[in-house]
């Protein structure tokens, strides 16, 4: 239907909330160079937030044969 373009790539969609938090998480602590406390404050979100997300993120990509 559309996509956003934030400069350096582009993210498609339609696409599922759960898609589009973990986009906006990990392109704001890109743009932090990972601090979790600074990108936890521009997202509104606490840094165990973050950390329970990373987790959750890295946990999905063990999983997926795909990302193997």
């Amino acid at each position: 239907i559309g996509s956003i373009d934030d400069g350096s790539s582009s993210l498609q969609m339609p696409m599922t909330l759960d898609d589009g938090n973990k986009y906006l998480i990990l392109k704001t602590l890109e743009r932090c160079n990972w601090n979790k406390t600074r990108a936890a404050e521009q997202l509104g979100i606490t840094t165990r937030t973050i950390r329970n997300k990373l987790a959750e993120y890295q946990r999905q990509n063990e999983s997926d044969p795909v990302a193997k």
